[in-house]
């Protein structure tokens, strides 16, 4: 179950205009899946770093 997930550029994927590899819109995906979980960890370090300086929003 998910493993859908791990095959973003699949070439069995009706929702792909182009066969190419090259398409511009996995890169951007796989760049966006690849920045995703340092934009959280990054809020999340901001948000406790806030809090121990004790800045509240």
């Amino acid at each position: 179950m998910g493993h859908w997930l791990l095959t973003p550029s699949s070439p069995s994927s009706p929702h792909s205009p182009l066969p190419t590899p090259y398409s511009p819109l996995p890169i951007e995906f796989s760049l966006i899946v690849a920045i995703a979980p340092f934009l959280s960890l990054g809020s999340v370090s901001f948000r406790v770093w806030a809090q121990k300086l004790g800045i509240q929003h």
